[in-house]
């Protein structure tokens, strides 16, 4: 590959650089990902030879995910999140022990596609990896009702939403 030329309104031009295409997979909630890191990946634009791949989920605003990569065959993990415009929403390098990275309940500021990306931290550095998506199926929302009381009450009235009909 020997760069991109394009016609410019001042002659024919030639970029030098190589631009990398990366395959974005998708990923399942609470189906883990196992595969390898290889020297066909994509090579991270942050650190020079660290190999990536990147991942695609949908999300939706107010939804809290946690992402867990462990690395299999090499040490030292890290996980980027990215929004559906491209904006870094979260990043971890080491949260989950052992040189693994562990994002957890990142709150999702939008729907739409999410993109995660997952990396060795050096360069050159191959091998097996697990990675994992998981989250709840909620969203931010409202509830709409009335709460009734007919008594006197000095102070606030707070109400309150639980998910477990007991407590103990």
């Amino acid at each position: 590959f020997d760069g991109i030329s394009f016609s410019a309104s001042d002659g024919s031009q030639q970029l030098s650089d190589a631009i990398q295409l990366c395959d974005r997979r998708p990923i399942a909630f609470d189906v883990d990902v196992v595969q390898s890191m290889t020297t066909a990946d994509c090579t991270s634009p942050d650190r020079q030879g660290a190999p990536h791949r990147l991942y695609t989920f949908y999300g939706t605003r107010g939804q809290p995910v946690t992402i867990a990569m462990q690395g299999v065959g090499f040490y030292d993990t890290l996980l980027d999140l990215y929004d559906p415009s491209g904006g870094l929403v979260d990043t971890d390098d080491e949260s989950g022990g052992d040189g693994n990275a562990l994002i957890t309940n990142s709150v999702l500021p939008d729907d739409g596609l999410y993109t995660i990306d997952a990396q060795a931290y050096a360069s050159a550095s191959f091998g097996q990896f697990r990675l994992s998506l998981k989250g709840s199926a909620g969203a931010l929302g409202g509830i709409s009702g009335a709460v009734d009381y007919s008594g006197q009450q000095g102070g606030a009235v707070i109400v309150g939403l639980f998910n477990s009909p007991s407590f103990s």
